[in-house]
């Protein structure tokens, strides 16, 4: 997980996405400036959203799929071309993460919860953070964390089984967490980083250590099963090393401060990379002193002796010397895994696609190019510690829009990890709790993963711990318990899932050549859109307009890949406006033939998003999805269509400062409460009586809400029956 405010700092601009896009049609508020407005007031009028943990939940809106045998294995998936298949289909995952010791429940919970998930619509488990402490918070027998726990295997294995019966497959992470074993020859862990990041990346005992980790788990029999890890169809993914990279946020100045014997092997590899690469010193003092530059090599300094220096952030080096130091970075970056990758195919068997970490920065993305698939994560406004790392009592949030800030937005980070050819996940996102606009979370990331043919997205996270029935948000990233996040999870999922927003037609791989990334560096070290912003000159524009990936000329990749085609033409399309911060007027409006998304703030004027129609709000802020229940279908035609209207949530007695930057440890009490939105939206009419319903909050039909039919469309009054989800039929 991302421990950093990820909001990325970026010049503030208003940006109008689609402006030269042949199908840029603006919505009707977006054809006028949208005026700046003072923050909204906090909700006054809010009502209960208590989550039930019943079997059917989420009622109408369920996704929930036959369950099939413990026996009966589901398709194994794999890499065709830039995506994934699976039963000789292509298949997209929409996730959630589990962490600690929700990776280890009893078996009764995990029925429960592997039947909860189902039916809110993910159909793959990202079990995370299982490696940092012994049984039950982990899967180690003790704080040696070198023998792996029976009890917690046993949970392990079964919740895998029920997540299979419920058609869900299993993302597994290896190193997360851990400090690896000390044996007595290995030095304390004083002085480095976090986990033993970056140093595990090059240091053999730690290597080792990971390798018999990996060996152990992934050559473990399923009980539950009858098949071992590396075998198992319903495990889809397997990723290496999380967050881990030479490029890591921080990295530099980490490098910089290892202690020995860690920076001496890395400057013995230093040297032996610069002795592979130079015939000899003159040979190397020669090419450092190119054009003049002060930063040479140093008169006492030679490879040959394993003494030239590695490079630390404020020292004065000349380019091609600061350019050869981060060529080598990235070669022992992509050999760790290269290696491993060859290890958990070649000798432990794993048989599904493998990655090693996310991309970070252009040189850390180019290292996952030489995986399966390519991985990101990204947050909005996620928490700042100012005094202490994840102290629960003292943090800060922003607590602004990310529809307000175009510029600012995460998105164009994670499609600038793109790389062509490959299949590309995001296992980790989410606008972190409690943040009030985190509405905009699903139908934003849902939306725009669509558009650019994504391959994955996961929410994180579902849980940190066995307390599943959650009363309420009480943490930063619980998805179970915040109702703001499990109304959004049913409709985003269709969205993503049954493609009911396609791709964008337009693609447009950029060419990336490595003395872009070499001059780039220190700069964009693991900044990838500071990167593409300026070597490649990306734009949000760009981003929102095609779909986007990086080129870097690589063997064997997929050639360019047409977007889908359907019966109907492909209406998708993006639209992203907002005054900057503090405008409180963004608006996101996202849009096919099959669904539409939005997200923002309320105007004078009706709002056009695709076939939907947002014809007045009466609260300041709403996030609205509309899809139809089955996937194929259209929002003119479709018999029965979901609609999703999300605004604020907050708990009683929640602990907001003055400035409503946090709650401290002062999450509330009792049940959820949310704002209702109120207005009315329209669609096409169609072909039939239409009726529309209000549902409760276990998906279940409420009562009728009045709807209008005038010429061609039908206008649904929300918010009159306190819901924030509704059903809409026709009927011959």
């Amino acid at each position: 997980m991302d421990t950093r405010s990820t909001s990325p700092d970026l010049l503030a601009f208003i940006v109008a996405i689609l402006l030269l896009a042949p199908t840029a049609t603006l919505p009707a508020a977006a054809q006028q400036p949208i005026a700046a407005t003072t923050r909204p007031h906090p909700p006054s009028a809010m009502v209960e959203w208590a989550l039930p943990w019943t079997d059917s939940f989420p009622g109408e809106l369920s996704l929930r799929p036959a369950t099939r045998p413990a026996q009966a294995a589901l398709p194994p998936v794999a890499v065709l071309g830039p995506h994934f298949v699976a039963g000789g289909q292509r298949i997209r995952f929409w996730g959630v993460n589990t962490c600690f010791s929700a990776n280890f429940p009893e078996h009764a919970d995990a029925d429960r919860v592997a039947a909860r998930l189902a039916g809110l619509g993910f159909n793959c488990v990202r079990l995370h953070h299982m490696d940092m402490m012994p049984y039950p918070g982990g899967i180690f027998a003790d704080k040696t964390l070198t023998h792996l726990d029976d009890t917690a295997l046993d949970r392990l294995d079964y919740l895998i089984a029920a997540l299979s019966r419920q058609g869900i497959y299993v993302d597994l992470n290896l190193h997360v967490s851990r400090r690896y074993p000390r044996p007595d020859a290995t030095p304390a862990q004083k002085g480095l980083p976090d986990y033993d990041k970056i140093v595990d990346l090059f240091y053999p005992e730690f290597i080792t250590a990971q390798k018999q980790y990996a060996r152990d788990l992934l050559g473990h029999l399923n009980r539950y099963t009858g098949r071992k890890y590396a075998e198992e169809p319903a495990i889809a993914l397997v990723e290496i090393n999380n967050e881990n990279t030479m490029f890591l946020w921080g990295g530099a100045q980490k490098i910089a401060a290892l202690p020995e014997p860690f920076a001496g092997v890395l400057r013995q590899r230093w040297c032996d990379w610069l002795a592979g690469h130079y015939a000899n010193r003159d040979a190397l003092e020669r090419a450092w002193a190119a054009g003049g530059e002060p930063g040479g090599l140093e008169k006492d300094e030679d490879a040959a002796r394993n003494n030239v220096a590695i490079w630390k952030p404020g020292i004065v080096q000349s380019n091609p010397r600061r350019r050869d130091w981060f060529d080598f970075l990235q070669t022992i970056d992509a050999a760790y895994f290269t290696d491993m990758r060859r290890f958990l195919r070649d000798e432990i068997g794993v048989r599904c696609p493998i990655t090693g970490t996310i991309g970070l920065g252009p040189l850390g993305t180019r290292s996952q190019a030489n995986m399966d698939f390519v991985d990101a994560h990204a947050y909005w406004d996620h928490p700042r510690f100012p005094h202490k790392p994840w102290d629960h009592a003292d943090w800060l949030i922003n607590n602004r829009p990310m529809v307000e800030n175009p510029a600012g937005a995460t998105l164009w980070t994670l499609a600038a990890t793109h790389v062509a050819g490959m299949p590309f996940t995001v296992t980790e996102y989410n606008h972190a709790a409690p943040n009030e606009w985190q509405a905009e979370c699903m139908p934003m990331i849902a939306a725009h993963a669509a558009l650019q043919d994504w391959d994955a997205v996961f929410l994180f996270a579902y849980s940190h711990n066995t307390k599943f029935e959650k009363p309420h948000t009480e943490s930063f990233f619980d998805v179970e318990g915040n109702p703001i996040q499990v109304a959004g999870a049913p409709l985003a999922a269709r969205l993503f899932l049954n493609q009911a927003i396609r791709p964008l037609a337009a693609e447009q791989r950029i060419t990336v050549m490595r003395d872009q990334m070499l001059d780039a560096m220190p700069g964009s070290y693991y900044r990838i859109w500071e990167f593409a912003r300026g070597a490649l000159r990306m734009t949000p524009e760009l981003a929102a307009t095609h779909r986007i990936s990086l080129d870097f000329g690589l063997p064997n990749r997929a050639p360019p890949a047409s977007a889908p085609t359907a019966s109907v033409k492909s209406a998708s399309k993006l639209v992203f406006q907002g005054g900057g911060q503090g405008s409180f007027a963004g608006q996101f409006c996202a849009s096919d033939d099959g669904g539409a998304a939005f997200v923002g703030f309320r105007s004078d004027q009706p709002i056009d998003v695709g076939p939907m129609r947002i014809e007045r709000l009466d609260v300041p802020f709403a996030a609205i999805m509309a899809v139809p229940s089955s996937p194929g279908e259209t929002l003119e035609s479709a018999s029965r269509i979901f609609i999703s209207a999300i605004a604020r949530a907050e708990t009683a007695e929640v602990g907001w400062n003055a400035a409503r930057t946090t709650v401290g440890e002062q999450w509330g009490k009792g049940p959820p409460r949310v704002e209702i939105v109120g207005g009315e939206i329209s669609l096409p009419a169609g072909n039939g009586r239409c009726a529309a319903w209000a549902l409760n909050p276990d998906g279940t039909r409420r009562e009728r809400i009045d709807v209008a039919i005038n010429a061609s469309r039908v206008t649904l009054t929300l918010g009159k029956v306190p819901s924030l989800w509704y059903e809409f039929t026709r009927e011959p």
